[in-house]
């Protein structure tokens, strides 16, 4: 189910705060943003928790230079879980 526009702008604005806050590699500021079941899926499908995740960018593991969308962000709502979409370069 798609959200109503006023909440799929809420949801974009979070994910705007949170790549700005990976970009400067500010751990405590996208800890915040991130649900502690928080899951990211990578394109290989390698699947990893939120501490693996920042504590992947906090090591530099992960590197973010610059996050631009090349598509236009989908916003779905299942139950308690959003799920955003889109593709990033």
């Amino acid at each position: 189910m798609s959200l109503p526009n006023s909440e799929a702008v809420a949801v974009r604005t979070i994910q705007r705060e949170r790549s700005a806050a990976l970009l400067k590699v500010d751990i405590h500021a996208a800890g915040l943003i991130h649900a502690e079941d928080f899951q990211l899926i990578t394109p290989l499908g390698a699947v990893l928790s939120k501490d693996q995740y920042l504590g992947a960018v906090a090591a530099g593991i992960l590197k973010y230079a610059v996050m631009e969308l090349d598509s236009p962000v989908d916003v779905r709502v299942y139950g308690d879980a959003v799920l955003l979409s889109g593709e990033t370069t």
